[in-house]
């Protein structure tokens, strides 16, 4: 270690070979600099730390600056590299280092060059190295695989150095991974070192966006579902991000095959959460619910009256839960009663005005045959069509209350319909053969019948 500080200090300040006439050695003579010089100029080029308060030495021999030059090439350090690109020369950078980070530079690359051993060690690497060269040209070949993972060639050329050393893999000492990875790369250009922490990292970074378009869009259902309400519900970033992955482009708009890309991402939007749920138990916000999920609910419920089916689409993350079908269902019909109020007529809130209509009556008998059931049910069923026509949609009509003002009312349970529509008036005819009511008319001629103005004449019943 001594000796390495006397070449070091040799090196960093190397005395003139000729001396003065008196005998004295003359006094080294450098370029002035041109700037004055700040603390933060004062920089070890061998990157020591910038706490040391040991003394830093000029650079004025141009065998130290090859030194350096040589040394960092070897030990593939990019930052005395990046130090170096500037100029290749530290006398021109005017350099400085301490005595200590050239002592360990030189270290490192004694370090790199000693090969414990004899010649025989040091030929079965280059054999091993040589093997995996072979190796590698073999899969390259014959178009098998492309992709080699860094710790699976180094464990081959652990194991083919311990078999050509007759040791085992543990008692083999590898060289790093990274100068390994350089020297395959002299060997084949075309391969690329690629980097799977940095794809990793940008995969989340990427996901992590996607939670917040997701988390900043809120939905909210009012009582009906429009023609365009699955996309307006997507945020842009979601969507083309899963078309990305489905179809392999992100213009899904060509695609025809749709609906498939709009379930997915309203069951990502479904199941999202802030944080990660605790249990079995799932929870869905009423702000993060799309269309889909509320509409199948209360279909599939509609159809089979069976809450089972309900609960397990629940759990699965494709439907909301019963609970929340049958606070919707309350609230819808609460609405139809507030507006059948407000008109005073219970009539279906999609009926337009302005429009031909016609309307069908049904009997409605139902009489269980279990021994069990102790009541029927008996009534009438009305079915309303309206035919629109070209240039003739209708009227839609308006109403002062809607669905939000029902919601924040927060009504629980079905309400009762109006006495006017379960209580209608009787309307029976007195016998079999009831007699035409009596009515007063005006006789008309044989001319009036021939005038235009025929028909005109009124009946009062």
């Amino acid at each position: 270690m001594d000796q390495l500080k006397q070449d070091a200090e040799s090196a960093v300040q190397q005395p003139s070979s000729s001396n003065c006439a008196d005998g004295t050695v003359p006094r080294p003579t450098t370029r002035s600099l041109t700037r004055p010089v700040g603390m933060k100029d004062e920089k070890c080029s061998c990157t020591g730390p910038a706490s040391w308060k040991h003394a830093l030495v000029h650079v004025q021999t141009e065998e130290f600056s090859a030194k350096v030059h040589s040394y960092a090439t070897a030990l593939c350090d990019s930052r005395i590299i990046g130090i170096l690109q500037t100029s290749g020369d530290l006398i021109a950078l005017e350099a400085k280092c301490h005595k200590r980070c050239y002592t360990s530079l030189c270290n490192r690359f004694r370090a790199l060059n000693s090969i414990e051993g004899s010649d025989e060690d040091r030929l079965c690497e280059r054999i091993a190295f040589a093997d995996l060269v072979i190796y590698l040209e073999s899969k390259l070949t014959s178009n098998s695989e492309y992709v080699f993972d860094m710790s699976k060639i180094l464990r081959m050329h652990q194991a083919r150095l311990a078999e050509l050393k007759k040791k085992s893999e543990d008692e083999i000492v590898l060289e790093h991974s990274t100068r390994l990875r350089e020297k395959l790369l002299e060997h084949f250009p075309e391969l690329i070192a690629e980097k799977w922490d940095e794809d990793a990292v940008a995969f989340h970074r990427f996901a992590m966006s996607l939670r917040k378009s997701i988390s900043t869009s809120k939905l909210t259902f009012d009582g009906k579902f429009d023609r365009n309400c699955e996309d307006s519900s997507i945020p842009g970033p979601l969507l083309a991000a899963m078309a990305t992955i489905i179809y392999g482009s992100s213009a899904y708009t060509a695609c025809n095959a749709t609906k498939p890309l709009l379930t997915i991402c309203q069951s990502i939007i479904f199941n999202y959460q802030q944080n990660i749920p605790k249990g079995n138990i799932v929870r869905h916000k009423h702000d993060m619910e799309p269309p889909l999920p509320l509409y199948l609910g209360p279909v599939c419920f509609g159809r089979s009256r069976d809450k089972s089916w309900i609960d397990e689409m629940h759990r699965r993350g494709l439907s909301v839960s019963s609970n929340r079908i049958s606070e919707v269902s309350s609230q819808l019909c609460r609405l139809v009663v507030e507006r059948a109020k407000e008109e005073s007529v219970v009539c279906p809130s999609n009926l337009r005005k302005g429009l031909f209509t016609v309307t069908a009556l049904d009997n409605i008998d139902v009489k269980s045959s279990s021994n069990l059931s102790a009541s029927e049910f008996h009534g009438t069923g009305i079915s309303v069509f309206q035919r629109l026509q070209i240039g003739n949609e209708g009227h839609i009509r308006k109403f002062k209350i809607n669905y939000n003002d029902v919601y924040r009312k927060n009504y629980r349970g079905v309400p009762e319909l109006p006495d006017s529509y379960t209580d209608p008036e009787e309307c029976v005819l007195p016998n079999e053969k009831p007699l035409p009511p009596l009515g007063t008319y005006s006789p008309l001629s044989s001319l009036d019948l021939m005038s235009p103005a025929m028909g005109k004449g009124k009946v009062v019943a």
